[in-house]
């Protein structure tokens, strides 16, 4: 027997949401309706949610759930459904968090194999993203952020911010640091502290710095 999802849709408009309940046929898979964020964001806090989708309207206002789910510190992967036109409220959408995205109205096979789809690939990159409490690095496409406020880290600064947020409140040995950004190639301390320096411009957008101490390394603290 198939293991179903528990997948959350949250619709708030309710001709849209009965236009889409229309399309869910017999599903070995729950989905749980709800008209509201504040609904959405008590049930992905205490319910048994595998993935939700958060339906857009064209202008995109119900975006802000991703700010709220930030501070919750949830990680459910969270889809969005726009209408066909609103291709500004997908990117946006993107840019905040989205895990994917569909277009309204769409039918429960199509939503099914997305949240699959979404589940697997968040399996597979389980071991990229680094974290340190609100702030997220994902090592393969190298995007810096906290849900609100996202940039992009070259290669060689991703490879050294990661071993910063891996080590804590202790020092990176310079070594190890030098050998994350090396690729292969002998890495001066210039060369080590060129890194170190463009890191530290981006680090203080989230009120960090990166202190060095002599003896020791380097250390990513909060200001």
């Amino acid at each position: 027997m198939e293991t179903g999802y528990r997948i959350l849709i949250c619709e708030t408009d309710a001709r849209s949401r009965q236009t889409l309940e229309a399309g869910f046929g017999a599903s070995p898979h729950e989905f749980v309706w709800c008209s509201s964020i504040e609904e959405s964001l008590l049930l992905l806090d205490n319910g048994d949610i595998d993935a939700a989708v958060v339906c857009l309207s064209g202008d995109g206002s119900q975006l802000e759930v991703f700010d709220r789910i930030d501070k919750t510190g949830c990680n459910i992967p969270i889809l969005i459904a726009t209408p066909g036109k609103a291709i500004e409220a997908r990117i946006l959408g993107l840019e905040r968090g989205a895990a994917d995205y569909l277009i309204k109205p769409f039918d429960m096979n199509e939503l099914v194999t997305r949240v699959s789809t979404v589940l697997r690939r968040r399996t597979a990159l389980s071991g990229r993203i680094t974290l340190r409490g609100g702030l997220k690095l994902d090592m393969e496409t190298g995007y810096l952020g906290d849900g609100k406020k996202w940039i992009t880290l070259s290669p060689k600064e991703r490879q050294a911010f990661s071993l910063l947020l891996e080590y804590g409140d202790q020092p990176t040995p310079k070594s190890q640091l030098k050998n994350a950004i090396a690729d292969g190639k002998s890495v001066s301390d210039n060369a080590l502290e060129v890194v170190i320096y463009r890191l530290r411009a981006k680090a203080i957008q989230w009120g960090m710095n990166i202190r060095v101490y002599r003896s020791s390394g380097y250390v990513l603290e909060y200001s």
